[in-house]
């Protein structure tokens, strides 16, 4: 008899991931489902990273050692996927953890959903000191997210199971050299293949001032802009112009230099946007639940303390229906209007 092939295979790079590493692997080995094999992708850690995964005397991890040469995040992710054998792979990051059901909740749904080629489920946003943030919470259909992939990154990437054969079969890869290349890839699967939620929390997501370094947001910013921008042309026939880009921009605050007319004048041609891609989004899609409010609902502005937009007379919104403003401490969000559903507050 041959070796048995386990059910789900782990995915985790490792790039000089000493700080959280024990924890990452500890949630991963404490799953109550445990027919899994543990692949752990190391891109050339030069701290204690290899050191520690050695320690585990667990035969269900296998240390994948300088396969990248320096190739990044994308590279190993990809290596990981090529070595995965199982049915269902599982993402996870060297600084996150995971619930101790979530396996075994994820394994049970994409058993009984053969149709969804990427399941992710909500997750808790907390810092060092273990205080939750917010909880990023996506939503639960594949319909409801095609959309808000126009707006929010609405997968938690460290929460993923993915149907192996669906991957592989499509050549679903991660884009190397891509500074997104999570939603670079989510956003072409969800072309093609379905996507759904757990709506309940089963990862623990952690936040770092070192995390994303200022360089690096400016990087993103124009990438993921763009992104959204072809991703609106290509799935739901809406042309997004190149003026306008910054409108959607989820690094920046959109009014943080502008004068009190300037900003009116963009929260005007904001409505109108999202008016227009209502519109267009409704004539491509026949998606009656989703018709009409769903877009409207999905868009909040993020405004910093440093805008002038706290200076504006709050008659200046009031001449735009349905728009509203609440402050939290020295932060205020902008809501455009009535009936919102917050997908993910972040600062």
């Amino acid at each position: 008899m041959g070796i048995k092939t386990p059910k789900v295979s782990v995915v985790m790079p490792t790039y000089n991931a000493e700080t959280h590493l024990s924890k990452a692997i500890d949630s991963i080995l404490a799953q109550t489902f445990d027919d899994f094999e543990f692949l752990i992708i190391d891109d050339n850690s030069t701290d204690r990273t290899r050191e520690i995964i050695k320690s585990y005397n667990d035969k269900r991890i296998r240390l994948i050692d300088g396969c990248c040469k320096g190739g990044g995040l994308a590279a190993a992710l990809n290596h990981g996927i090529r070595e995965a054998k199982s049915e269902y792979i599982a993402r996870m990051d060297a600084d996150d953890t995971s619930l101790p059901t979530r396996f075994g909740k994820q394994v049970a749904y994409m058993d009984e959903h053969r149709d969804v080629t990427v399941l992710g489920s909500w997750q808790e946003h907390l810092h060092e000191n273990g205080k939750v943030e917010y909880i990023h919470a996506p939503f639960a259909k594949n319909e409801e997210l095609m959309i808000s992939f126009a707006f929010e990154p609405s997968v938690c990437h460290s929460t993923v199971m993915l149907r192996r054969c669906d991957i592989i079969e499509n050549k679903f890869f991660y884009l190397e050299g891509s500074p997104c290349e999570d939603g670079e890839l989510w956003m072409r699967i969800i072309k093609t293949h379905k996507f759904a939620t757990i709506q309940e929390v089963l990862g623990k997501y952690l936040l770092s001032e070192n995390s994303i370094t200022e360089k690096k947001k400016e990087i993103l910013s124009e990438y993921e802009t763009t992104l959204r921008q072809n991703y609106l042309k290509d799935m739901h026939g809406y042309i997004l112009k190149d003026d306008d880009k910054y409108l959607l921009n989820m690094w920046k605050d959109p009014f943080r230099n502008m004068g009190s007319k300037q900003i009116y004048s963009a929260i005007v041609r904001l409505k109108e946007m999202l008016k227009e891609m209502e519109l267009a989004i409704n004539k491509k899609h026949i998606l009656p639940e989703l018709r009409v409010h769903y877009i409207l609902d999905f868009f909040y502005l993020k405004i910093s303390k440093n805008t002038k937009l706290k200076k504006v007379n709050y008659k200046l919104f009031g001449a735009i229906p349905l728009i509203k403003t609440i402050q939290i401490g020295d932060r205020t969000n902008v809501y455009l209007f009535s009936c919102i559903r917050i997908l993910s507050i972040s600062y």
